[in-house]
């Protein structure tokens, strides 16, 4: 093998929390309490595509409400915006759009108020995530064919799918001393 070592990563979602202050985890109930003055779709209907159900909503990280709220059952938490420096420290060529475009009604891409409800920057006719620092390692431990360890979304971190996974277990495996 060309490589001298070749490691294989897996992550796995970890299913007891750490005690960290990096971790936020939110349940769904809480991070969707506050009503949205306006409901800003999630999940819009699109060719050869599901329609939303609870369960593909919340996999979205959005909120899910019966449709007695205006035909708009899966729609986005209303977030704080983001802090301004975690904006203007994004350079253009490295942002991410806000949400996955494939998902998030477009109205979200280009209306600055709802660019904003959504936890995103709006600048330029442009909707895009905020600096994240990313996960954290917790730990890490060698064991008897390479590493195992944990990785926490920092607070208040999040990707652009607003879906992340706020603990992940890393397994790094050696296959040999020489490879």
């Amino acid at each position: 093998m060309v490589f001298q070592l070749l490691l294989l990563v897996s992550t796995c979602i970890l299913l007891s929390r750490a005690h960290s202050d990096a971790v936020e985890l939110l349940p769904a109930a809480a991070k969707c309490a506050k009503e949205p003055t306006r409901r800003v779709d999630c999940y819009p209907p699109s060719a050869n595509f599901p329609d939303p159900t609870e369960e593909l909503c919340l996999a979205q990280g959005c909120c899910w409400k019966s449709l007695e709220n205006e035909g708009v059952p899966c729609a986005f938490a209303v977030l704080e915006p983001p802090d301004k420096d975690k904006c203007k420290n994004v350079a253009k060529p490295a942002r991410l759009a806000c949400r996955n475009p494939r998902f998030a009604y477009s109205k979200v891409l280009e209306d600055a108020d709802a660019c904003e409800m959504a936890g995103c920057c709006f600048d330029e006719d442009e909707c895009f995530q905020p600096l994240s620092e990313g996960y954290e390692l917790l730990t890490l431990d060698e064991t008897s064919n390479g590493w195992r360890g944990t990785l926490a979304l920092r607070h208040g971190g999040r990707g652009p799918f607003g879906n992340d996974v706020p603990l992940l277990g890393l397994n790094v495996v050696r296959e040999s001393s020489s490879q």
